[in-house]
């Protein structure tokens, strides 16, 4: 739901293994702090979207086996405090953005 995004701070979302559908709402992008985001193994579809390059100081990324598409958004290259990102078996394109090399 578009609610979503009034959380505004949460250290970790995890939504894993629950056959989660429809695409990753672009609210997601209002949260101020996150830490870790796991939305893998579900049935999500559609593109990253590139709000999320706002998370900053975000630790882990797992968003594998969803079927995102498109391409990643140069917009994630602003985080800073990133570990762990996994993104694989999805149907994403392109190159990777060169803004992640901060990283």
């Amino acid at each position: 739901p578009t609610e979503i995004g009034a959380w505004g701070s949460i250290e970790s979302f995890s939504a894993y293994n629950i056959a989660l559908n429809g695409s990753l709402p672009t609210q997601i992008g209002a949260w101020t702090l996150i830490y870790n985001f796991y939305v893998y193994n579900n049935a999500l579809s559609g593109t990253l979207p590139t709000e999320i390059g706002a998370w900053g100081s975000i630790e882990s990324f797992s968003a594998y086996n969803i079927a995102l598409n498109g391409s990643l958004p140069t917009q994630i290259g602003a985080w800073t405090l990133i570990y762990n990102f996994y993104v694989y078996n999805n149907a994403l394109s392109g190159t990777l953005p060169t803004e992640i090399g901060a990283w």
